[in-house]
């Protein structure tokens, strides 16, 4: 850097320790074209300035500044700016870029400390919902940024559901009773104390086989209520 004709040297800035982060949400322009979509795990640090960590997601999935733009309707030398840290985006103008980034507004200003919901037994709610036959119980806490969906499902004997698809990803585990679980192609019958888990934009299915009443513990993306 030269300033006032005078060579200057600026020390580097080391940004040795990273943390993996999923996204399985697919991109989407406002136009509903499809952008991107990234399913497993990519690096970033949390030490990274505001700019370099949407420079580092944008090339993590392999954006161009232009298509970044036309997503989220800001400009390319305004987007190349921000990057730079050259100017600060308002709220608004952040959110659009995390939601063409397919992330949300937390991944690009972090909590300043962490943070722990708990929530006591009995304190779950049950959800009353007449397109679902089976028995929900909430078990997920309230806060902000909060992304995880818990759930405690009772699905009745002989129940089987139709096939469903919806973007984000879902684990089960089988608490008591039977459950024959159905992803894409493949059928699997779980029995209590066994666990799966798969993206939800595969069509999947669930059935209980059984005589008696299936418990399972469902925890899933993105926040259903």
């Amino acid at each position: 850097m030269i300033r006032n004709g005078i060579p200057t040297w600026r020390p580097p800035v080391w940004t040795p320790l990273f943390t993996s982060v999923r996204v399985s949400s697919p991109l989407v322009s406002p136009t509903g074209g499809f952008l991107a979509a990234h399913a497993g795990p990519f690096l970033v640090s949390p030490l990274l300035l505001l700019g370099a960590r949407i420079r580092s997601r944008r090339r993590q999935l392999g954006l161009t500044l232009k298509t970044v733009g036309e997503a989220c309707g800001l400009s390319v030398p305004y987007l190349s700016q921000v990057e730079r840290d050259q100017a600060n985006p308002t709220v608004t103008s952040l959110a659009s870029i995390a939601r063409a980034l397919g992330v949300s507004l937390d991944f690009f200003v972090p909590a300043e400390g962490p943070h722990a919901v708990v929530s006591r037994s009995g304190e779950g709610h049950d959800l009353h919902l007449r397109e679902l036959p089976y028995r929900v119980r909430s078990l997920a806490g309230s806060g902000a940024g909060l992304q995880l969906e818990p759930l405690l499902i009772s699905v009745e004997p002989q129940f089987t559901s139709e096939f469903t698809s919806h973007l984000g990803e879902e684990f089960l585990h089988v608490l008591s009773g039977q459950l024959t679980l159905k992803v894409g192609d493949e059928s699997f019958l779980l029995q209590s104390g066994d666990s799966a888990q798969h993206p939800s934009t595969t069509p999947h299915a669930w059935g209980n086989p059984g005589d008696s009443v299936t418990r399972l513990l469902w925890v899933g993306t993105p926040r259903l209520f």
